[in-house]
């Protein structure tokens, strides 16, 4: 009995501790060649790319005063990149399936519920883009969370901006309604130089479905602004 109750405990731990590491960024693998790099018109602040299973996410590198990126150790498979920039706009080219328009029903109120109640820290929220995967069963959605209420680091002291964070959220269909699943943290910003706004997201398909190879992939200049 003693033995189950352990095995039961540590299930428990390990899937809190797995669900406390989806924030962090999936680190290179050593030995891999794959990678991609490109040229942006912007100066940028962050680079991701994340893999097409939507679990494993990578932090690129910034050079030429911030108008490249550059993935390094990047294992052989498809990727969706998202890049933000210093004029509070992001560009990403995430493939979220087939545009979903919910309208402003049942289905649309269930599910900005599920998204508004999956993170009591963050007071508001903006859906910027979402889509049906696996012949509707499926719903992504691409959140924006932000803080800007009164909020203290770990060290005690008051941060003096919002807290902003953005996600990859997975849904299921369930009746006339969506059940939250899964959550990928892509981006969080603390402290984020007052800020209180949401950030502009605008989609590019040269950023999406970006096939890696055992060699270094070069995007050559990606156009971002309009």
């Amino acid at each position: 009995m003693k033995g189950r109750l352990f095995l039961c405990f540590f299930a428990v731990v390990v899937s809190v501790a797995a669900q406390h590491t989806n924030g962090f960024y999936t680190q290179p693998r050593p030995g891999a060649a794959g990678g991609l790099t490109a040229k942006v018109d912007a100066a940028l602040t962050f680079a991701i790319a994340l893999e097409r299973d939507r679990t494993s996410a990578y932090k690129g590198t910034l050079s030429e005063e911030n108008t490249r990126f550059h993935f390094a150790n990047l294992p052989t498979g498809k990727y969706d990149l998202l890049l933000f920039t210093k004029g509070s706009l992001v560009f990403e080219g995430l493939q979220l399936g087939e545009p979903a328009d919910l309208g402003s029903g049942e289905a649309r109120k269930n599910l900005e519920e599920r998204i508004e109640k999956a993170d009591a820290f963050f007071n508001k929220y903006k859906l910027h883009r979402m889509g049906l995967v696996e012949d509707g069963s499926k719903l992504l959605a691409l959140v924006e969370r932000m803080r800007d209420k009164e909020t203290l680091a770990g060290s005690g002291e008051k941060l003096h901006g919002p807290v902003r964070r953005f996600e990859l959220a997975q849904f299921d269909r369930a009746a006339d309604t969506w059940s939250f699943m899964v959550n990928r943290h892509l981006y969080r910003e603390e402290d984020a130089a007052g800020r209180v706004e949401f950030l502009n997201s605008k989609f590019i398909p040269a950023l999406g479905n970006v096939r890696v190879i055992e060699s270094v992939k070069d995007l050559g200049v990606i156009a971002l602004k309009p």
